[in-house]
């Protein structure tokens, strides 16, 4: 079992991995056309875990009662070889990082497999 200020230390550290990963891979309410896109799924509880961390006025949050699952979706295009530039189909994941993530796994989806027309 892990203590409340681990769980809190774990949501930050879920946080920054979905920064870096939204860094990375780009917003997809910004560029429709491009090659990947990330998405945060559960925008309600991203937004109240990154309002305790700039505040730190939650009391639930700070007992470690409502640490939130989030989750995020990406759209990443996949190719065939090395010898490829076009992809051969486009493959949409889901995360779930449960609350003490990454102590406790995350779960990942396929949740679409699409083949490109060439």
């Amino acid at each position: 079992m892990t203590t409340t200020e681990e769980r809190i230390e774990s949501l930050d550290r879920a946080l920054d991995e979905i920064e870096v990963i939204e860094a990375i891979y780009g917003c997809a309410e910004q560029d429709d056309d491009a090659a990947s896109a990330f998405s945060i799924i559960s925008v309600a509880e991203h937004q109240k875990a990154k309002d305790f961390f700039a505040t730190g006025s939650s009391d639930d949050a700070s007992s470690g009662a409502s640490i939130p699952q989030l989750e995020i979706e990406l759209r990443i295009p996949i190719i065939n070889n090395d010898n490829d530039v076009e992809p051969v189909c486009d493959a949409t994941l889901r995360w779930c990082l449960p609350p003490g993530y990454p102590l406790i796994p995350a779960v990942v989806s396929i949740i679409s497999l699409t083949a490109l027309r060439r």
